[in-house]
């Protein structure tokens, strides 16, 4: 990944975190409505504006993701409550033996919400589109070479080398959607549609975009000429409402059918008891809590000291009183989900002697989450029962991200809640491990690990890349620069008569609009 890229990933992170923590109109045309049987309206809220517009080629949020996956596709997916690839756009893929080209069948008779026809130079321009604006998504189109477009239905591309995540890539949150070539060429300006895009959408989902206000609302509605099964609900409104206290009063009176995050596990008793709603817990979810080391200043410089600093941490007692059944001790270097757990169980720090010459070391935490900062003060209890002295800082999310370039003022240590961009080994191990990682905020660095991830990530053989992955986690986990403390599940709160709420493990705080109605 170039370093401008990497730059725009790092703050688009930035602005993904703070989703994690924190719990102009226009119409893009086509056919919307719906039939005297289905003219239902499913209300949700987001707790704040969507970070940076609405273009699919620069979106890298959470608050947004739901708007992006309702209007538009890419050419892959996940089978639903799993990480299975799917067909979507594309209806099957073959790769060669190489590991450099993929070649997509694409579905036909798919139609752009403008009428207009989706083929292989759509996609075409779509990818080509996305690498050119250079947007924090655009690392996933990193290594291409070439589109090739060898009939209407079949598109070629060719990579400058081996990437064992790029079909993950096609079906991530984030990987590459298809835009309308009309609405490309009707809107270009001077900017690759990309101001027009900020605030109107056209894509082959299965709603329009009606309406757009970055304050809210925000409306959908249902696109009858959709390719697939029809959307159940008319019409999706959006609204922001930053409290969850707020939105609770609000599902309660009906005018909210869903919370989808920001959800304490503190207040699941009192919701579960109350008739009037439903609470989901997926625990398919890829949601971690972990903890990041910074290995760069004493006394974690040292690994034997923090091998000590881990064998003294009673994170599985703080995460079940924390948590409580909404999460479970993480323990494996990646989730489970995404690697095999007996490739990469984590270590024993075991005994360490002789013990460490200095206890002294600054916790951090996410300063507007609550689970965090519990977590920080019951091992803050803990530790200091084992003769460390812990002092703990509640820090932004800005200043978290700026920790590598101030890392005389960085803390010991950091607690983050983190989930992979794609269901792929590559899109946790190296973000938070690679020498140049977007989430690897205290700059820790290991040549050995840099090298056996960057051949996992070249090996085109599924099942051998797969192996050097594990390799790869077991050297990541001893090197305990990252320590994974909690498994979190997706907790939502329903009104009572909503049903179809189908989630996808990758794609955080939300579920397909287009299957849910009111019973």
């Amino acid at each position: 990944m170039n370093g401008e890229i990497m730059r725009k990933v790092v703050t688009a992170l930035a602005l993904f975190a703070l989703s994690l923590a924190a719990a102009a109109c226009g119409s893009s045309g086509g056919s919307s409505g719906g039939s005297e049987t289905q003219k239902q309206e499913v209300r949700v809220a987001y707790q704040e504006q969507i970070a940076g517009g609405i273009d699919p080629a620069t979106f890298y949020a959470v608050e947004g993701d739901s708007v992006i996956l309702s209007v538009y596709q890419t050419l892959l997916t996940y089978k639903p409550g799993t990480t299975e690839l799917a067909p979507s756009l594309a209806t099957s893929w073959k790769v060669s033996p190489d590991g450099k080209t993929y070649t997509f069948q694409l579905r036909k008779g798919v139609k752009f919400q403008d009428g207009t026809e989706m083929d292989s130079a759509a996609v075409k321009q779509s990818f080509e589109r996305e690498i050119a604006l250079k947007g924090a998504p655009s690392y996933m189109l990193a290594q291409v070479k070439a589109i090739r477009t060898p009939s209407p239905q079949a598109v070629e591309i060719e990579l400058n080398e081996p990437l064992a995540a790029f079909l993950d890539y096609n079906a991530s949150m984030y990987g590459p959607k298809i835009v309308s070539p009309k609405a490309l060429k009707e809107h270009a300006g001077d900017d690759e549609a990309a101001g027009w895009l900020s605030e109107h959408a056209d894509g082959t989902g299965p709603f329009v975009l009606a309406s757009y206000k970055p304050t809210g609302p925000i409306v959908l509605e249902r696109f009858d000429g959709y390719w697939g099964k029809k959307a159940k609900p008319a019409k999706v409104e959006i609204t922001i409402v930053p409290s969850i206290g707020d939105q609770l009063l609000q599902l309660r009176s009906g005018q909210l059918n869903l919370i989808t995050h920001g959800i304490e596990p503190s207040q699941l008793k009192s919701l579960e008891s109350d008739p009037s709603l439903q609470v989901q817990t997926f625990d398919e979810a890829i949601i971690r809590t972990t903890m990041l080391i910074n290995t760069t200043k004493p006394p974690f410089d040292d690994l034997a000291t923090r091998r000590a600093f881990v064998a003294d941490l009673d994170s599985a007692a703080s995460v079940e009183q924390v948590y409580g059944d909404t999460a479970t001790p993480a323990e494996d270097v990646l989730p489970s989900s995404l690697l095999d757990a007996s490739q990469d169980p984590l270590p024993d720090p075991g005994p360490v002697v002789p013990a460490p010459t200095s206890k002294e070391v600054t916790l951090a935490y996410t300063n507007i989450a609550t689970d965090l900062r519990q977590l920080a003060e019951l091992m803050q209890q803990s530790l200091e029962e084992s003769g460390w002295k812990v002092k703990l800082r509640a820090d932004s999310i800005e200043t978290q991200f700026g920790y590598l370039a101030d890392p005389s003022s960085a803390p010991n240590a950091a607690l983050a809640v983190l989930n992979p961009d794609a269901a792929h080994p590559a899109a946790w191990l190296e973000p938070l491990y690679a020498t140049e990682g977007g989430l690897n905020v205290f700059g820790f660095s290991d040549p050995k690990l840099d090298e056996e991830l960057a051949a996992a990530r070249v090996e085109p053989d599924e099942t051998k890349s797969e192996a050097l992955y594990g390799q790869a986690a077991k050297t990541a986990g001893e090197d305990f620069s990252v320590i994974p403390l909690a498994e979190k599940s997706e907790v939502m709160v329903a009104g009572e008569n909503l049903t179809g709420l189908t989630y996808t493990p990758t794609y955080l705080f939300t579920v397909d609009y287009a299957d849910l109605s009111e019973k």
